[in-house]
């Protein structure tokens, strides 16, 4: 002889739910509105295709505005190029360094602090990334560049990948201008360079 209980089956009812109440007078609001600038009011998609067609160009725009191309995408097989068309590997491109302020050739010796530090940030969430680490060739060509370099120290955004379809945005740099002696893994704060953000 069993002892079980038989089992009770519970089927939802749409009508005795009450979590949608929320004593608001605003019935006549209709279905809630998506939050996709591209949807056309309705709140929902007419077909797959037309689901398909506004999600392309949500993320293509999501591209765009993270500074990537929407046709080509960074990845193992096609890397990320540089600012002289150069394939990146970790944020250094392949081939002779250049200085990121007067294009002389140089060494990976002194690097832009601001740019390290961004660079380390964006590599957490972003694993085939666009951003472009910044050698010079001296203190001295980093000051006299430094205000035109600065501005790539604010605010900056990756755009989405096929492994990962969100935009991730990073804070912009902290700190007075400074480059990395990675032969005496020192940190040279550079006169006359301030912190712009």
């Amino acid at each position: 002889m069993s002892s079980s209980k038989p089992s009770r089956r519970v089927q939802f009812d749409p009508a005795l739910d009450d979590s949608s109440a929320d004593d608001s007078s605003d019935d006549d609001a209709g279905p809630p509105r998506s939050s996709d600038p591209l949807d056309d009011g309705k709140g929902h998609y007419e077909s797959w295709e037309d689901f398909w067609r506004r999600t392309s160009a949500l993320n293509a725009k999501k591209a765009r505005e993270a500074g990537g191309d929407p046709n080509s995408e960074p990845s193992a097989a096609t890397p990320a190029l540089g600012r002289h068309g150069r394939p990146l590997d970790r944020g250094v491109p392949e081939g002779p360094i250049r200085c990121f302020g007067c294009d002389a050739p140089c060494s990976t010796k002194w690097e832009c602090c601001q740019c390290l530090e961004i660079f380390k940030r964006r590599s957490v969430d972003v694993p085939f990334d666009t951003w472009e680490r910044a050698f010079w060739c001296g203190a001295a060509c980093y000051r006299d560049k430094y205000a035109e370099h600065a501005k790539r120290h604010g605010p900056s955004a990756a755009p989405p990948t096929r492994l990962d379809g969100r935009s991730h945005a990073f804070e912009p740099a902290e700190g007075d201008g400074a480059l990395w002696d990675s032969e005496r893994l020192k940190r040279e704060t550079v006169p006359d360079c301030p912190a712009m953000f």
